[in-house]
């Protein structure tokens, strides 16, 4: 090979580059740090410095992942930031507006959630946060918490307002519903959400988001004030406030929502991410 990619953490890989006797040129795309398992972060650490140390070239997808990584500081100048990319596929279905105005007579006015039912998403914090809105919130996703978090609804007298649709069917019916959305919102409330991609898949979609002010590229991705509300983690009260200036001011949530398209063109294209993966291998190889 003329160069080699590798994807971190995953150390049964790193650990057979570092057995090679050739020096073959590298690129790591450091994904996240380990943020649950401590101690097994504690052990693999050393390692893991030595795998970053022989590769030429470290890829992170904000500055966010240097900056507040234990581990990345030492290597900052072989690291560079090109952040993640999607496909445009708001093009793809040419006429949406029939199905997206069945989703808006079905749920009105709604905010929208995509991802894993599990606890560092903050799925509690948006349901507390969501006694005081009278507007719908459509969850999109499975896990874990999907019981727990139905039952919350219904004790707080939410199940008119809040709908678990569970998996949908296809990327066409995911799209529609970013489509008519109000607002995207992600609520984490942990680093172990290092990036957020669907955040971009939503601003692909001219979707204003909703995010929480983590240290990881969670606060890299919207931008405050110009493609959605960043407010502090945890914070119901600062999330409520959020939701509802966004869902009742049609001409700020127009602005954002042009904002956030903007930024996706600008930021997170995946011909831009295609480029600045292309111009690191160039220089890794001399070219």
């Amino acid at each position: 090979s003329d160069i080699l990619h590798f994807h971190a953490p995953n150390p049964l890989v790193e650990f057979c580059y570092l057995t090679l006797k050739e020096k073959v040129p590298a690129v790591v795309t450091y994904h996240s740090d380990i943020v649950k398992q401590k101690k097994i972060e504690k052990l693999y650490r050393p390692f893991l410095k030595k795998f970053l140390k022989k590769v030429d070239a470290i890829v992170v997808a904000s500055p966010q992942a240097i900056e507040y990584s234990p581990v990345l500081p030492e290597f900052k100048e072989k690291c560079h930031v090109v952040p993640f990319g999607v496909f445009d596929q708001n093009d793809k279905q040419q006429d949406a507006t029939s199905q997206v105005e069945e989703l808006r007579g079905k749920y009105g006015k709604y905010a929208l959630f995509v991802g894993r039912l599990v606890g560092y998403k903050g799925l509690d914090v948006l349901l507390e946060a969501w006694k005081d809105i009278s507007q719908n919130l459509v969850i999109v996703g499975t896990g874990p918490l999907e019981e727990e978090l139905k039952r919350r609804a219904r004790e707080n007298s939410l199940e008119d307002r809040i709908h678990f649709l569970g998996k949908v069917q296809s990327d066409e019916e995911l799209q529609n519903l970013f489509r008519g959305s109000e607002t995207f919102i992600l609520p984490s409330v942990s680093r172990a959400e290092a990036f957020g991609m669907v955040m971009i898949e939503a601003m692909s979609f001219s979707t204003p988001i909703i995010s929480t002010l983590l240290d990881s590229g969670v606060s890299f991705v919207n931008k405050d004030q110009v493609s959605g509300f960043q407010v502090p983690v945890g914070d119901t009260g600062a999330l409520e406030q959020a939701i509802k200036k966004i869902m009742g001011d049609s001409e700020l949530r127009t602005r954002l929502a042009q904002g956030a398209r903007q930024r996706y063109e600008e930021m997170f294209s995946i011909n831009r991410m295609v480029e600045g993966y292309r111009e690191i291998y160039r220089s890794v190889l001399g070219e």
